[in-house]
């Protein structure tokens, strides 16, 4: 949706109303504790804005200064300016009381006042499963998540992550690559792009997606800003699948909220020896659902909604590579999303260290095979 429709639609509705959210969530020194408690007291924005100095005296948890901060805040031009500044970047806003609003969202204990959307805004009420994991990931759990992403993508499930370094990202790719489309909940606004590696990954997913955050444009992140992203992740989804985590790490936070919230919370299992695999394997163990694949999702969801056309089976299958020959799928069958090295892989088919680097090469070039190291060889779920 265009800046100019995004305008036509707020005139049609009360567009004061839109204003004055956005003017609460952007006072100063005004945090998510006082919004509420304004709230309870005033009930709407409207009422707040037209509180005098005596009433707002009144509010016992109200210091001085943060009466002085309310009433100087009162600026209509400085609105108008954020408004401005909305149309010139293409970002939508939407307070809880917009018909946009994710209804899912709202439904949370503690949903966004505001949030801003860069992107195809419409997304947001599609069925939605959120991934997420551990930063410094895996070479499998980057690949699960790839993986998890764009079978799920490509079923017409819109997945949603942080864009964050790790399993975020690569769940974010593989949706793009199953044709899929993916939401990015940012711990800034959503006209900065961080990590700023994700650049085009960001392009990407404005084009094929959507960029939330509940943070004004131009907010730079913080570590604070990114467990307050975690809930709106959960909150937007009907489940959410954890694919790496240590023992205490934010996806499990992540998950807890998503327990709250009243979502499915589903967990990949991993190598018992390794750390990224405790949060997971914890998860199993307290009740998370266990996922081998896909369909341990699906089958859980009204799976009238993911039917496989015709036409998404042809682009899918036409992105698995060439048919391999028999040696090739010799070799193949023996690799994993575990990192297999050449010495193993010659163990296992009785053939030379030369002619498994002729083969691997060539799986690799069909796309079917990642190198790790110079020795060390993985499935590659791409």
């Amino acid at each position: 949706m265009n800046s100019d429709k995004m305008f036509d639609i707020h005139r049609r509705m009360d567009m004061k109303d839109e204003r004055l959210w956005m003017w609460f969530t952007r006072i100063p020194r005004i945090g998510i504790a006082k919004q509420r408690y304004l709230l309870e007291i005033f009930k709407t924005p409207e009422r707040i804005w037209n509180s005098s100095e005596e009433e707002l005296r009144s509010c016992s948890r109200l210091s001085q200064r943060d009466i002085t901060s309310i009433i100087q805040s009162k600026n209509p031009n400085k609105i108008q300016k954020w408004l401005e500044e909305l149309k010139n970047k293409n970002i939508q806003f939407y307070s809880m009381d917009h018909p946009c609003y994710p209804t899912l969202l709202k439904k949370i204990y503690d949903p966004p006042y505001v949030i801003y959307a860069k992107g195809k805004k419409s997304l947001i009420e599609e069925t939605t499963i959120s991934i997420v994991g551990a930063r410094r990931c895996s070479e499998y759990g980057r690949q699960m998540a790839f993986y998890m992403g764009k079978e799920l993508g490509s079923r017409g499930i819109t997945v949603v992550s942080g864009m964050a370094r790790g399993v975020d990202s690569a769940s974010h790719k593989g949706t793009l690559a199953g044709k899929g489309r993916t939401v990015a909940v940012l711990g800034s606004g959503v006209d900065i792009c961080y990590p700023a590696e994700n650049k085009k990954l960001y392009e990407e997913i404005i084009e094929q997606g959507v960029v939330l955050s509940e943070f004004p444009p131009g907010t730079m992140p913080k570590p604070a800003f990114f467990p307050m992203r975690n809930r709106i992740i959960s909150g937007l989804s009907q489940g959410i699948l954890i694919v790496e985590a240590a023992h205490r790490s934010g996806s499990l936070i992540t998950a807890d909220q998503a327990l709250e919230q009243g979502r499915d919370v589903y967990a990949i299992p991993g190598n018992i020896t390794s750390s990224l695999s405790q949060g997971t394997n914890h998860l199993i163990q307290q009740g998370a659902k266990l996922v081998m694949k896909v369909e341990d999702i699906l089958e859980d969801i009204d799976t009238q909604l993911f039917d496989f056309t015709e036409s998404k089976k042809e682009v899918f299958e036409k992105d698995q590579g060439s048919p391999l020959e028999k040696e090739e799928k010799i070799v193949y069958d023996c690799l994993s999303l575990d990192p297999i090295s050449i010495d193993q892989l010659c163990q296992k088919t009785g053939h030379s260290p030369g002619m498994l680097q002729h083969i691997l090469l060539v799986l690799e070039l069909k796309g079917r095979v990642k190198k790790v190291s110079s020795q060390w060889f993985v499935r590659n779920e791409n």
